[in-house]
Parts: C-alpha cells; structure tokens; sequence
C-alpha cells in the first residue's frame, strides 16, 4: 500500500487520504476523494443541505424517491445489472458463498433482513475468514446512502449504491468487529453472487 498525493480531476483540488490506497488499481479512474462530500448528519436538512451538497459537488441521485422498505425503481434497475448484486438472497446464501470463496476483500450486496425502509440494502464483506453485515442507509428523501449504522456525526455521503460500491473498491473500508473491537481494512476486491 502506498499514500497518495493525487489531484481530485471533479473538483480539482489536492485531496489528502488518512488510507492508503488499494494495491492494483488504476488511480486515473479513481472517484472524486469521499472528504470533499463528508457531511454532519446533523448538519444536513432542508434546502440549505442540499445547497451545501451541491456546493460541494455532490449531484442528487437520478433516482425517485424511494418507496417505503425498498429502493427505488432506478436504483434498483441499476443495482440488477451489476455483478455484486444478489437480490434474491438472503443473509444466510451470501454469508455461506462469501465464507466458501474464503479471499478476503469478497463482497455483495443484498437486500436487508429487516424491515427498515431507511436501511434497504446490506453490505457484505469477507475479512479474515469473517462476514461484515454493514447496513446501507438511505437518507434525505433516497438522495443519498451512508455505511455504517445512524449516530455518527461526520460521514462519507454517496450519490447511489453504486458510488459507493465503487469508492470503496479503490479506497479501503475499515471493518470493526463489534464483538471483540478488532479492527481492520480492505477494499472491496471480488465481486461475488451467490
């Protein structure tokens, strides 16, 4: 792993990454850096937010406003056609197929347990022979999805599941183990489907 000095070509602004970066990728397409969008959960509402949003370069999703307890009907068209989506699995397929695969950096995205309408989707991502279940909120209206459970109060906004999916393929996503506190990093690296 190296750190990157690199030129964000969106914004055109020097980013400074507290991570390093993935090994073997191409840093040409790399995604504009995450901190020029990182937003106070408190400080976002109303017509100011989205102001701020867009002054920061964020573009609000194409997508309509979600329907309770799903995504909407352009994310979910747009989440179909990729090869990380299992949207007919549940927990237990995409846990079993992640831990036989057993390369960490594997992940998927599925549909939640749940039945949370902020929280529709679920990351899963394989690390040292373990499943991270991270929820995949949606917030302001579908505008926006956030890693990670409510409460924190500086996070990483992203325009569609898909933005999101892509940052972390270049940028490593700490993992925490909530029963022992370990810690650790990967970048979202095998595309996997049950």
């Amino acid at each position: 792993c190296r750190w990157p000095r690199s030129r964000d070509l969106s914004l055109g602004v020097k980013s400074k990454r507290h991570s390093p970066e993935c090994p073997g990728l191409d840093p040409v397409s790399e995604l504009p850096s995450p901190g020029a969008f990182s937003l106070s959960a408190k400080g976002f509402g109303g017509a100011q937010g989205a102001a701020d949003a867009a002054s920061r370069g964020r573009r609000p999703s194409l997508s309509s406003v979600a329907h309770a307890g799903s995504v909407s009907a352009a994310e979910d068209g747009s989440l179909l056609a990729q090869p990380w989506y299992s949207g007919n699995c549940d927990r237990h397929a995409v846990e079993s197929t992640l831990l036989r695969l057993q390369k960490d950096g594997a992940y998927t995205v599925r549909p939640s347990s749940g039945p949370h309408s902020a929280q529709p989707l679920t990351l899963a991502v394989l690390l040292r022979g373990r499943v991270f279940n991270i929820p995949i909120r949606r917030l302001h209206g579908g505008q926006h999805y956030a890693l990670g459970r409510e409460g924190k109060n500086h996070e990483e906004l992203f325009p569609s599941v898909v933005a999101m999916v892509q940052h972390y393929a270049q940028h490593p996503l700490p993992l925490v183990d909530r029963h022992s506190g370990s810690r650790g990093l990967t970048c979202l690296l095998f595309p996997t489907k049950p």
